[in-house]
């Protein structure tokens, strides 16, 4: 799905792309900052140079060089959902303005660890339990020894004695009878 600017949208317009550019440099000075999603592209369209552009795009790029959508930024980063199409079809310049405008005051003010944590894959617990069980020679060793780190386990008592053992004291396992005991606790 692509949104923006549609040809219809153009029919009646009069404004040329050299009316626009007018219009931007008297708007912007040389010592403003440009900040934006994937600006690229936009710049390139308007044939504008800007030596000032912070561009999330490039800021929180991936290790691997990948360039993540503004809409996964904000939803991850932010907690803010957009790009829900704002009444239409297609983005809302001004939230995504404003995304782009907080996604970077942030990196700013926090530093290199406001950043998408990468290779963090949605994980079955079961599975992964189960895949331990199986694999591991280390039975002795309970999970988050395993891991080095931390984790907290919920459970039917069978099941927290078979995957979780609390052995060493490395993590958290609370143990219950049935789903009720556990909805019951939260």
């Amino acid at each position: 799905e692509f949104s923006g600017v549609t040809s219809s949208m153009l029919e009646n317009v009069a404004t040329r792309i050299e009316d626009i550019q007018i219009k931007l440099l008297s708007l912007i000075e040389e010592n403003d900052i440009i900040v934006g999603h994937s600006l690229e592209n936009d710049l390139k369209a308007l044939r504008l140079v800007h030596n000032r552009i912070v561009d999330t795009s490039v800021v929180f790029r991936g290790s691997n060089g990948r360039k993540y959508s503004l809409r996964h930024l904000s939803n991850v980063l932010l907690q803010k959902q957009i790009q829900k199409g704002c009444g239409s079809s297609g983005h809302c310049s001004t939230e995504d303005a404003e995304a782009a405008l907080v996604l970077a005051l942030r990196r700013g003010r926090i530093g290199p660890s406001f950043q998408l944590k990468e290779n963090t894959k949605p994980q079955n617990v079961v599975s992964v339990f189960h895949k331990i069980n199986r694999n591991d020679n280390s039975k002795s060793l309970s999970f988050a020894q395993r891991n080095e780190g931390s984790c907290v386990c919920v459970g039917s008592n069978d099941w927290i004695s078979k995957y979780a053992n609390a052995t060493y004291g490395a993590h958290h396992v609370l143990s219950c009878e049935s789903i009720m005991d556990t909805m019951a606790m939260s």
